[in-house]
């Protein structure tokens, strides 16, 4: 599998779940933004089912959460300000 789809990062090398579905949250929000549904649509279509269901569960969390709160509780704590 690659790295990349069209330019955007996969984060496959990311061991930790959550954080590689934060990342992968983050670029599908920037392309849907930027590009529009169906790009961003074309960039998830890029995931296992499994990989899916992490996305919308990110998504999820964000909602239920909030962005802060969820981007803390990912987020590791060597990179913490």
């Amino acid at each position: 599998m690659t790295n990349k789809y069209k330019g955007q990062p996969l984060f496959n090398e990311v061991e930790d779940a959550k954080l590689r579905a934060w990342n992968r949250c983050a670029v599908f929000f920037n392309i849907f933004t930027d590009q529009g549904k169906v790009p961003a649509q074309m960039y998830a279509a890029q995931f296992t089912a499994e990989e899916k269901v992490g996305l919308i569960a990110m998504f999820n969390l964000v909602k239920t959460q909030g962005y802060v709160t969820t981007r803390k509780s990912i987020q590791p704590a060597s990179l913490e300000a």
